[in-house]
């Protein structure tokens, strides 16, 4: 077996220096060698794979972080989204307020229709509705079977009431406003 010698100053040790005589450097204890022996390979014994057996492994997909500028957009998108959402909701919501409110004439004639809705339905070829959320309003714009074109705003506050009436694009007077709605509920 070969002399230890210092790594500092290669001067010959002793077994069981811990300084070295010559150069005082601490001796280093190397850890005893450890001799490997190659094992023969094993050999496993696998079941055959047929296609109803068959496990593929799935490929997981990174992920990846959005870019700020995704991001953003992706915000953006779904809150345009989400405001979307909440005015199809205040539009139904609203509209179907107007449509079952009835009105108070101040005659006591029996009339054919109860609510809005079944008067419009029963005066008008077509027409549509639009609402603004902001101004808590209900319009509606259609034609009658005599060609006229008519356009009822509401308010669809607390109380639904009858804001505006236009005919032909002239304004009906308010005092005049009971008398149209009534040929409509007739």
């Amino acid at each position: 077996m070969a002399k230890k010698r210092c790594k500092g100053c290669g001067a010959p040790l002793k077994d069981g220096d811990k300084l070295c005589a010559r150069c005082g450097r601490v001796v280093s204890k190397d850890p005893p060698r450890r001799s490997y022996v190659q094992k023969a390979p094993q050999t496993v014994s696998r079941p055959v794979q047929t296609r109803s057996n068959a496990v593929r492994p799935k490929a997981e997909k990174p992920k990846r972080a959005l870019s700020k500028k995704a991001a953003a957009v992706y915000k953006l998108l779904t809150a345009a989204v989400i405001i979307t959402a909440a005015y199809i909701v205040i539009f139904t919501v609203q509209v179907f307020r107007v449509k079952t409110a009835s009105y108070e004439f101040k005659s006591e004639m029996k009339m054919a229709h109860d609510n809005f809705g079944e008067a419009i339905d029963g005066y008008f070829e077509s027409g549509s509705w639009s609402v603004d959320p902001f101004t808590m309003s209900c319009t509606y714009k259609g034609e009658t079977k005599r060609s006229e074109q008519w356009e009822i705003a509401f308010s669809a506050g607390a109380d639904i009431r009858v804001k505006s009436i236009i005919i032909d694009g002239e304004r009906v007077k308010a005092s005049k406003t009971e008398t149209k709605l009534m040929a409509m509920f007739i």
